[in-house]
């Protein structure tokens, strides 16, 4: 029988540890991406599956025909017939010194078979960037939502706004891969790991289903007054999560300092929030119509994009329908 081979694109914050951690633990499929139950800093099989992932195929692709032949030789010696590579970082810019989209698609498209399929899970962009600003409170930014929200459009061209966009990445993605399978994931609707189970045609029963724990809504603003009082990072620009590009950190001080960090915030939000008064909470919704439009005319351009692939979706279509009910009311 014939391999077949996926590869996991992402987005971030739309289940990816969750996804990761059955795929590592399935029996039926050759699992070869990122492990989030990683130790020490291993997350990936092999130091060469590390280096591609973590950095060639982020920054810059060196000696394209080594990765190519590594890749070929994890997928001849498998003895499974189904093979997913994954990592959340090729699809979006998670520093201004990422490679763009496009580039990283080029990338995959020289080093991977040509018949490899590909699953992209896709989360409004409204939700994805409230749970993107939760993470960034995290490390210790002190700005209110509407204000991180602008910061990221105003600097889109070399930010990841346009990253969390569908319409911008199905131009990406058709342009580099025309006769490509692609299969996109709603977030929002069944399951997601039924719904990768139906593309893998298997399911994940016997695994053990792990999932990062998110701040709730009600303690942002604690969170917003306590990082007004430290030293930390104050801007989001180039600062997103430090400990998705671990990779780039030589010091392991650096590393696991900036982890610790971020731990220490969840763990001592409850204490925070018992000796300081109850403050009123912020808008956890866009404001900005300009921005909202943007989204707007970039879901307009993605469901024309799926309508012409025979790829329809109720759940975009009804998301669009919603944004424009919104802008008349």
């Amino acid at each position: 029988m014939k391999k077949e081979i996926f590869i996991h694109l992402g987005l971030p914050k739309c289940a990816s540890t969750t996804i990761q951690t059955v795929l590592s633990q399935s029996e039926d499929i050759e699992y070869i991406g990122f492990i989030p139950d990683g130790f020490e800093g291993k997350y990936f099989k092999d130091d060469n599956m590390s280096e591609l992932f973590d950095n060639n195929l982020r920054f810059c692709l060196d000696n394209p025909s080594f990765y190519k032949k590594l890749i070929c030789d994890h997928i001849e010696k498998s003895t499974k017939n189904t093979i997913v590579f994954s990592s959340e970082n090729l699809t979006l810019r998670w520093l201004s010194w990422d490679l763009p989209t496009y580039t990283k698609l080029e990338y995959l498209k020289k080093i991977f078979p040509k018949d490899s399929k590909f699953i992209y899970v896709y989360r409004n962009p409204e939700d994805l960037l409230l749970s993107l600003y939760k993470e960034e409170l995290l490390i210790g930014y002190d700005k209110e939502f509407n204000e991180y929200v602008n910061e990221l459009y105003l600097f889109r061209k070399i930010s990841y706004f346009n990253d969390l966009l569908l319409g911008r990445f199905l131009n990406n993605f058709y342009d580099v891969f025309p006769n490509n399978s692609l299969n996109i994931v709603y977030l929002e609707e069944e399951n997601i790991i039924e719904q990768i189970g139906k593309i893998l045609k298997t399911d994940f029963k016997k695994c053990k289903v792990k999932s990062n724990i998110s701040i709730s809504d009600d303690v942002i603003d604690y969170l917003i007054q306590y990082n007004k009082t430290t030293y930390d990072f104050k801007s989001n620009f180039d600062q997103i999560e430090m400990h998705r590009s671990f990779p780039s950190l030589e010091n392991d001080n650096i590393k696991y300092g900036l982890s610790k960090k971020r731990n220490y915030r969840k763990s001592i939000i409850k204490d925070y929030i018992s000796y300081n008064l109850p403050i009123k909470g912020s808008c956890l919704e866009i404001q900005d119509r300009n921005i909202l439009n943007f989204i707007l005319d970039d879901l307009s351009e993605a469901y024309a994009f799926l309508e012409n692939y025979k790829m329809k979706n109720q759940y975009l279509l009804n998301y669009r329908s919603f944004l424009k009910k919104d802008e008349n009311g």
